[in-house]
């Protein structure tokens, strides 16, 4: 099986389906769609392990944080030479607080440490506020749609 894209340029109508071959791709496009469109089948590249999980944990953070949401980080430890820190990411909604650090690390690729905290390398600059800028640039591609604050 082969993950398949087909697309056309008029309206942008795009589906995304897993066939056997291109030709079983045509007979769909054939059976089911708009023949006055002009159809292109493009094959999708197969995602690692890594990208599958980082596209899920965007996924999932894009349903639980909004744009205009504030963001907390706690520093959980800061490395002897004062070059790397350990950082949390929460929320509190309805004085719940909520954890998300184990996605971030996910869509920012930072190393998740026992502690539940992420490794994050670098100094002389705001981290916590970094990170949720980062977050918020993968997320709404505008590093200030997410508020952060300290803890």
């Amino acid at each position: 099986m082969q993950t398949m894209t087909i697309k056309n340029k008029k309206d942008n109508e795009t589906y995304t389906k897993d066939f056997n071959s291109v030709d079983e791709a045509k007979n769909w496009v054939i059976n089911h769609l708009d023949l006055s469109k002009d159809w292109k089948i493009n094959q999708t590249k197969k995602m690692t392990k890594k990208q599958k999980e980082k596209q899920e944990a965007i996924e999932y953070l894009k349903e639980h944080i909004k744009k205009g949401d504030t963001l907390y980080t706690k520093i959980v430890k800061v490395s002897p030479s004062g070059m790397s820190r350990q950082i949390t990411v929460l929320d509190i909604k309805d004085q719940t607080p909520s954890y998300w650090s184990y996605y971030v690390s996910k869509v920012l690729d930072y190393k998740l440490k026992d502690n539940g905290a992420l490794f994050v390398k670098g100094c002389g600059m705001d981290m916590g506020f970094h990170v949720v800028y980062s977050l918020s640039k993968v997320l709404f591609n505008d590093g200030y749609a997410i508020k952060q604050r300290w803890i």
